[in-house]
């Protein structure tokens, strides 16, 4: 295939986007994750589904679709409501939900999608509070949350939004302190704020228990599971709030027990896991605090 400018890829499904905005998918099919309810269980060649296409994502089991015209359109299963659709049926077809959408983000049977004029609204899974209505029932359309998003970020429980003035604000999950909401605080049920002056949110997109900011200041703060020293606090304790770690952080970017970050000189340091020699230091010893590695 030639003239792609974006490729995605979840759960035994791979997406390509053209140059040309002509979206093509291949692979699993079994919940309609690939928009055609006349492919069968499976696509084994890369197949046309969409036009006029600027965004893709897909998440486990659902893709979607954000169109240059700002309408966003979905596929796939709909447990949980996370296709916004009303009900929990699959979706085998693409369909479009939300009209005059600027970005959008999916996760573990969660959606979002933010506006044009900067609301954000959610539906889906919601068993700890991660849609923020304030129990913990699914939501199955698309509901209004927040005003003034620039970005929204979500994992198997979690949510936040970043707002447009640098205030962060989070819901859902907090056992491991991934929500930086304080030690005795295990779920909160609403978007509540949680930070400030913040240039940039990640988070570990495999277990959600760890996170991660960049302030404007350049400086990188954690919070979350703190299990082989990803915290990089010298221990490996969780960590309930977010605290700071490196100054000159220009990138970030966390796995499973791993932390990384490019400081603006494009020094690289990392600590976390190194069972499996992912640290590079020469050997598979654990590493707990940020050590810059030579490449």
């Amino acid at each position: 295939m030639t003239n792609v400018m974006d490729v995605g890829c979840y759960q035994n499904v791979t997406w390509a986007l053209k140059n040309d905005g002509t979206l093509w998918g291949t692979g699993a099919n079994g919940y309609g994750q690939q928009g055609n309810a006349s492919s069968g269980n499976e696509v084994v060649s890369f197949t046309q589904r969409l036009t006029n296409v600027k965004k893709i994502k897909c998440s486990p089991y659902t893709s979607w679709a954000l169109k240059n015209d700002g309408t966003l359109w979905g596929y796939g299963t709909g447990s949980y409501g996370c296709q916004g659709s009303g009900g929990t049926s699959n979706v085998t077809t693409f369909t479009q939900r939300v009209t005059n959408v600027m970005d959008f983000d999916c996760s573990f049977y969660t959606t979002w999608a933010i506006r044009s004029d900067g609301t954000l609204w959610g539906c889906g899974r919601n068993d700890y509070g991660q849609q923020s209505s304030g129990n913990t029932t699914n939501v199955t359309s698309f509901t209004q949350r927040l005003t003034d998003v620039k970005k929204v970020f979500s994992t198997v429980a979690t949510t936040w939004a970043l707002k447009t003035d640098g205030t962060l604000w989070g819901c859902g999950n907090n056992a491991s302190g991934q929500l930086g909401a304080g030690s005795g605080v295990s779920t909160v049920k609403t978007f509540t704020q949680i930070a400030s002056d913040v240039l940039d949110i990640y988070s570990c997109m495999t277990s959600g228990y760890t996170s991660w900011i960049i302030k404007t200041d350049r400086t990188l703060w954690g919070t979350g599971n703190g299990n082989q020293g990803c915290q990089g606090n010298g221990s490996n304790s969780d960590v309930k709030e977010f605290t700071q770690r490196l100054t000159d952080v220009k990138r970030v970017a966390c796995s499973n027990f791993t932390t990384w970050a490019v400081k603006t000189d494009g020094t690289l340091w990392g600590t976390g896991s190194g069972g499996q020699g992912q640290q590079g230091t020469g050997s598979t010893s654990n590493v707990t605090t940020f050590t810059q590695k030579v490449i």
